[in-house]
């Protein structure tokens, strides 16, 4: 018994009823955007279950001082890290989009996706490690790294960043 003399499972009841009356206001006033949506169901659809997070660590265009320039543009540097791995990647203006010019130590030879919400490219890795992947649309993308290395089969995805 409450001190009105109701049953807490009755005031329950009544604070539900207002949090769902509210939670309609709410969606009728401050709808979320339609591009957030189709965000947020790509990264959903796209998630890497089979793979393990690169988390990015460093992001000139956060952590730089000073940015470099070129004719093109800034040049952008990407830093992702996880699991004894480290992915460097320069986003260099390129036609209408960008070039990504990397660098993954120690995986040679290994599939390099680029996934975007509207366009994918795959390359392969050199004897050194490094990659370049070449129009790029802006917008947000992620990495996938797949294949054959001397310490099995990786499986590693970044986290997505707007180029």
């Amino acid at each position: 018994m409450t001190n009105n003399g109701a049953h807490p499972k009755d005031s329950r009841m009544a604070g539900s009823e207002a949090a769902f009356g509210l939670r309609d206001v709410v969606e009728r006033i401050d709808q979320v955007p339609d591009d957030v949506v189709r965000q947020a169901r790509l990264a959903f659809a796209t998630r890497a279950r089979d793979s393990s997070l690169l988390e990015l660590e460093y992001d000139s265009l956060i952590d730089a001082d000073i940015l470099v320039r070129r004719e093109a543009g800034a040049v952008r540097v990407l830093t992702f890290k996880g699991f004894g791995v480290s992915v460097m990647v320069r986003v260099v203006p390129f036609n209408h989009g960008v070039r990504l010019i990397g660098r993954a130590p120690g995986l040679n030879h290994v599939r390099v996706e680029c996934r975007s919400s509207n366009a994918f490219r795959d390359v392969t890795t050199d004897r050194d490690g490094q990659f370049i992947a070449d129009d790029i649309p802006s917008g947000p993308a992620r990495l996938h790294l797949r294949g054959s290395n001397a310490g099995g089969e990786p499986k590693f995805h970044t986290d997505w960043v707007n180029l």
